[in-house]
């Protein structure tokens, strides 16, 4: 399969890599011909528990050219992942668009977890059986909405916000997790481009008013559950 990448990519188009279903449980680094041209690389439906295989520890330190220079799309949903890679992997994918983790029912966010993707523009989380977006638990008062979920996040030991280093974020899909509660939403407030929402089937779609009081949260939303707003 490489051996055919590389031919193919003789004309300079980037390549679609896909290794979808494949039973694959464990990742090494992709051949440098292969990972340099890569624009969508496809993962799902394996059975991975980490994906910092795919990017050399030593990779893309000094004037040393990133392994995926090109990468647009990352796919690896249906996965057995516990956490989102480390901001050394996504630094090796500084074109980063679209990533896709669904449905890793375990994943557990962390400080910092997205650090390196502040051009990523759509994030699906959807079926990852989230039950907070902050680290360390889902407060049911908007109170700390500055500090520990604004921009800088994480001030004062307060539970820190995942979120706040999304700049270019305008897509997030969080269907099919277990929010209970609108203000678990409060961290969505730091991406400041964030324009559309995906909150179906989660618990919290069926509280009193629930579209009014989200919109009142995410005042920026042009599109929830694939609705517009009217903003």
């Amino acid at each position: 399969a490489a051996r055919r990448a590389v031919e193919g990519a003789a004309g300079g188009a980037p390549l679609a890599v896909v290794a979808s279903e494949c039973g694959l449980e464990a990742l090494g680094a992709l051949p440098p011909s292969v990972a340099s041209q890569a624009g969508a690389l496809a993962l799902d439906g394996n059975r991975l528990r980490d994906l910092g295989g795919l990017v050399p520890e030593d990779s893309g330190g000094g004037d040393e050219a990133p392994p995926f220079p090109v990468l647009q799309e990352l796919t690896a949903g249906g996965n057995l992942l516990e956490a989102v890679p480390p901001p050394r992997f996504f630094g090796g994918m500084p074109n980063l668009v679209t990533l896709d983790l669904t449905f890793n029912e375990s994943l557990v966010l962390s400080a910092g977890c997205f650090a390196g993707l502040r051009g990523l523009w759509k994030l699906d989380l959807s079926g990852c059986g989230l039950e907070s977006l902050r680290v360390g638990g889902c407060s049911t008062s908007g109170s700390d909405s500055e500090g520990s979920d604004g921009p800088g996040g994480g001030s004062g030991g307060a539970p820190a916000n995942p979120f706040a280093a999304l700049l270019s974020l305008r897509d997030l899909d969080l269907s099919d997790n277990e929010f209970e509660e609108v203000e678990c939403l409060v961290p969505l407030q730091a991406p400041p481009l964030l324009e559309k929402l995906n909150l179906q089937d989660c618990p919290l779609c069926e509280t009193r008013h629930y579209k009014r009081r989200v919109l009142e949260l995410l005042p920026g939303l042009q599109s929830l559950d694939h609705d517009g707003t009217g903003a």
